[in-house]
């Protein structure tokens, strides 16, 4: 028997071009914002005389909160819908960006990115759950496709758009312009999500049942098959931002010849999405086989980096030129995988974005302390070495978790 939040997307013509345009703005809004922002964060210092650690809880504190948000708004979308949820999580956004704008104080500041982070939340879980609301199940890859393409335009664009902004008209200025993209969204959302995605018998609301659900999930095989290559293949994008920069200095490249680098090296996240959707579209290739491919990818490219020793003598070309593939490889599988999570919880979609929202920040914070501790110790050479593990995770646990996953349906369809 067909449920609730999958008959409605299967039954109706796949929505066109302008919600999916609204969606990826809803869905790339959290990062923009969040990477629009650091370019200003030098300023805080020198305005408010604060110490470099106490100017990085700026930063800290928003994916603190972006994270423990995602747990939170992704039940509560599930029961009153998506769009109560991204229309209070844009407004808690903008009482953020206007407490920043107010500061006289670093703390206050970080009071604002706090509940900025808290609102950011909402849309990225409420996003990627509308999509399996809205679409049909064989289109949700190639939706999620454009919205992961869409992010890695934002991840290229929003940091110059910020250094710009404060260059010209001072800080503030940022806050001022993330407040008004959110008023826009905001607009945006009340025709975008109308009636998506509610529960209508209110399930899974009450503490005790949110958290079984949470833990059903990490207990699903198949769940944990999609969900350890999304958080590996974001992880090693993060490995990059965090340990690339110290890897580059070493071939004395100046401050903006460092950012543009990086900024290449971004470019690849874009092929990798634009890759799997053109996958999904011209050859018909499914979720398992781009995932496949992606972490296979991902594993040799660091492989011929290692070889290749980083920071030792290797140009910042080839570097840099290997960077490129290995982050193609998370944009290939980034997708697929967050396509493979919802489709284990079709009722549910809104918690299984939330779970995936936060295990994939929990894992890129761990990944950004283990590089910036081994950077001093063993150079560049750490960043290719982390990624490494996480291909090699990736490749070994999606093997190992769709197996079980497969016995495990097995074992349920035997007559008993």
């Amino acid at each position: 028997m067909t449920t609730g939040a999958a008959s409605p997307a299967a039954a109706r013509p796949e929505p066109g071009p302008v919600t999916i345009a609204g969606l990826m703005a809803l869905f790339v809004f959290a990062e923009a914002a969040n990477t629009m922002f650091v370019p200003v964060m030098p300023a805080m210092r020198g305005e408010f005389g604060a110490a470099d650690a106490v100017v990085q809880y700026t930063l800290s504190g928003y994916i603190l909160t972006f994270g423990l948000g995602n747990l939170v708004c992704g039940p509560l979308s599930d029961r009153f819908g998506r769009r109560p949820v991204a229309l209070a999580g844009l407004a808690l956004f903008t009482l953020g960006a206007l407490v920043a704008v107010q500061a006289t104080d670093i703390w206050i500041v970080i009071l604002g990115r706090v509940l900025q982070g808290a609102g950011a939340a909402a849309g990225f879980v409420v996003s990627r759950a509308a999509v399996r609301d809205r679409f049909p199940p064989a289109a949700a890859p190639r939706i999620l496709s454009y919205l992961f393409f869409g992010l890695a335009v934002m991840l290229v664009l929003a940091p110059i758009a910020g250094g710009q902004l404060a260059h010209l008209l001072g800080w503030h200025a940022v806050f001022l312009a993330q407040a008004a993209l959110a008023v826009l969204l905001f607009a945006g959302c009340v025709p975008l999500l109308a009636g998506a995605g509610q529960s209508p018998r209110g399930q899974g609301m009450r503490p005790p049942q949110v958290v079984s659900a949470y833990a059903g999930l990490l207990r699903n095989p198949r769940y944990l098959a999609y969900l350890v290559p999304h958080a590996c293949a974001y992880s090693a994008i993060i490995a990059f931002l965090a340990g690339g920069a110290f890897a580059l200095s070493q071939q004395a490249l100046d401050h903006r010849e460092l950012g543009l680098a990086l900024g290449i090296g971004m470019t690849g996240y874009l092929l990798g999405a634009i890759a799997s959707a053109q996958a999904h579209r011209r050859l018909g290739w499914g979720i398992d086989r781009l995932v496949w491919i992606a972490a296979l990818w991902m594993t040799c490219a660091t492989i011929a980096l290692l070889a290749l020793r980083p920071g030792y003598g290797l140009s910042a070309a080839s570097f840099l030129g290997l960077q490129i593939a290995i982050i193609f490889a998370a944009g290939l599988m980034s997708p697929n995988t967050a396509a493979g999570v919802m489709a284990q919880q079709p009722q549910r979609a809104g918690l299984a974005a939330a779970l995936l929202g936060s295990v994939q920040k929990a894992a890129a914070a761990a990944v950004t302390v283990i590089v910036v501790l081994m950077l001093p110790l063993i150079g560049g050479i750490v960043v290719p070495v982390s990624q490494f593990v996480l291909g090699v995770t990736a490749v070994l646990s999606f093997h190992d978790l769709l197996r079980r996953g497969a016995a495990r349906a097995a074992a349920e369809e035997l007559p008993s």
